[in-house]
């Protein structure tokens, strides 16, 4: 898919073609140079730590893959011309990769289809994940409340229905911050989800700045509703996972970041001084992928590369359950 408007995130590989054969027999010090080059979003504070997490990735690999030196170059809003490789984190799914012929530029809508270096879920396995959490853990009356105004949380919307199977249609969240009427609709909406007599309430999301999950979610617990609250992480490249926003205590989040692996925050705070937080972790994930594909590259040539992506592809990494308690979101388990 293309860059969000939001902002996008991407890698985009150049590299001089030589024959595999000759570069093999070259001192580690001649090896080709692959630049790789990081192309920044509209949202610095998550850009930022992406790239960190990649930088460290790429600092454990001795800045090296396969028959590769490697350097990281950044760039704003768009690739070089001359881009071969990219990948691209942007809103939904996260991450995603593609294959450009030197001097066409770098974009995913084309005609040819990402290629499957994913290492995070996609909204629709998100959407999954969640439905099948529902059912699984005794849901039989769940309310799907939905935003209308964002194309993503109708996309884990669809998915969770096929997850969970409920029998009846989701509810649309249509208001409007700000209009006349909006304390009356939401009151609407709020009585309407009572009314339905639900186990679980899930809603499917809202994109950044985040507060409607809150009042909703609020509403319906003052309005007495004692039932699980849910919500999928429908923009995870400002993740509820890293944003400072109100959350009613007990929340559920499907999200498609998972925590940090304990050796890579361990290694990675005291190196970097930052945070090893939802954002550094999918970026140290992807450079890795990419390095693990690279590793096998014989040549630089378009082609070789696409196909090693299409052939050396792992299963992304489950969506991930956390809940909301004493301020801050809890880790519970994968949701595979």
């Amino acid at each position: 898919m293309g860059r969000t408007a939001g902002g996008v995130l991407g890698i985009a590989a150049v590299a001089a073609i030589a024959g595999a054969g000759w570069l093999a027999m070259r001192p580690l010090r001649n090896r080709e140079t692959l630049t790789l080059v990081v192309n920044r979003g509209l949202r610095d504070p998550s850009s930022d730590a992406m790239v960190s997490g990649m930088r460290f990735a790429l600092a454990e690999a001795g800045n090296r893959a396969g028959m590769f030196r490697i350097e990281l170059m950044e760039a704003r809003h768009s690739f070089p011309a001359h881009a071969r490789v990219c990948i691209n984190l942007g809103s939904a799914p996260l991450i995603e990769t593609g294959i450009e012929e030197p001097g066409t530029g770098v974009t995913l809508d084309s005609a040819d289809p990402p290629l499957p270096l994913r290492p995070v879920a996609d909204a629709r396995e998100v959407g999954l994940a969640a439905g099948r959490w529902a059912s699984e853990t005794g849901s039989r009356t769940p309310v799907l409340l939905r935003n209308r105004n964002h194309p993503v949380s109708f996309i884990i919307a669809r998915a969770f229905q096929e997850g969970a199977a409920p029998e009846r249609p989701p509810l649309d969240e249509e208001l409007e911050e700000g209009a006349s009427d909006y304390p009356a609709r939401l009151k609407t909406l709020v009585e309407q989800t009572i009314a339905a007599h639900p186990d679980l309430v899930f809603y499917s999301g809202e994109e950044a700045p985040y507060g409607r999950a809150f009042e909703m979610f609020d509403a319906l617990r003052k309005g007495g509703f004692a039932g699980r609250l849910a919500m999928g992480d429908s923009d995870p490249e400002v993740s509820f996972l890293a944003i400072p926003t109100p959350v009613v205590e007990g929340t559920f989040l499907v999200s498609p970041i998972g925590p940090p692996s304990p050796g890579f925050a361990a290694a990675y705070e005291p190196a970097t001084g930052r945070r090893a937080g939802p954002h550094a972790w999918p970026g140290y994930v992807a450079m890795n992928e990419l390095l693990r594909v690279l590793d096998q590259a014989t040549s630089g040539n378009r082609a070789h590369l696409a196909g090693l992506f299409n052939h050396a592809v792992r299963p992304p990494h489950p969506p991930a359950l956390y809940q909301f308690k004493e301020g801050r979101f809890v880790f519970v388990r994968e949701l595979k």
